[in-house]
């Protein structure tokens, strides 16, 4: 799936780009569409806007929808962008799809499930992209996280400075007789070595200096 994303955005963007563009040029074409809603609205005794209103909302649709799919089939924001062509898709689907005959409003079922399909995908596009970047995100932080000691005070972050216990068998800090640095300087256990550093009072081990008391 991962693979095939690169092309798969662009062929589902291309549609909405051509679409916005025309209905921003041609707005009043675009709005002449829903006079089918209009009208059964109207017959149902609910108050429908005017004519210039639906241009106005026409023109707004389709920037969104030009601006959305050229952002989806250049990559940029693409779950957010696919998410937000699924969800114009549904008035434009439903707008495409009804026509009133003077008494009811019919549904052709052919145009509800094409736009019912593309809404689909776009919704499939949206979930793909929302899991790569998570996967993304997690490989980061992973490679930030190696090397970093569990008590926070690693030096360095490449394998063999700051590791914890857990990752390489030893506690850090501890000296050169207790422990299994290869180096230990000062009373204070200043350890050096493959499983990190240690600093500070306290990181050598408590049991020698109480064996000294």
């Amino acid at each position: 799936m991962s693979v095939l994303l690169p092309f798969l955005r662009p062929l589902a963007a291309v549609p909405f780009i051509i679409d916005g563009l025309d209905a921003v040029v041609n707005s009043d074409e675009h709005a002449q569409r829903a006079n089918g809603l209009l009208e059964y609205a109207d017959s149902c005794g609910l108050t429908t806007p005017p004519v210039a209103l639906v241009e106005k909302a026409a023109t707004a649709t389709g920037a969104v929808s030009a601006v959305a799919g050229t952002a989806l089939s250049l990559s940029i924001a693409p779950a957010a962008s696919a998410y937000t062509l699924a969800a114009l898709n549904v008035p434009v689907t439903l707008i495409n799809s009804t026509y009133f005959n003077g008494r009811q409003l019919v549904v052709s079922l052919t145009p509800a499930l094409r736009g019912a399909a593309l809404s689909a995908g776009l919704l499939a596009l949206g979930v793909a992209a929302s899991q790569r970047r998570k996967l993304k995100r997690a490989a980061a932080n992973d490679d930030g996280a190696a090397g970093q000691c569990c008590n926070g005070k690693a030096h360095g972050s490449h394998p063999g400075h700051g590791h914890c216990r857990k990752h390489s068998n030893g506690q850090p800090g501890q000296c050169r007789k207790h422990g299994k640095h290869p180096h230990g300087h000062g009373p204070q256990g200043h350890g050096h070595g493959p499983q990190g550093h240690g600093h500070g009072p306290g990181r050598c081990c408590r049991r020698r200096r109480k064996e000294q008391d």
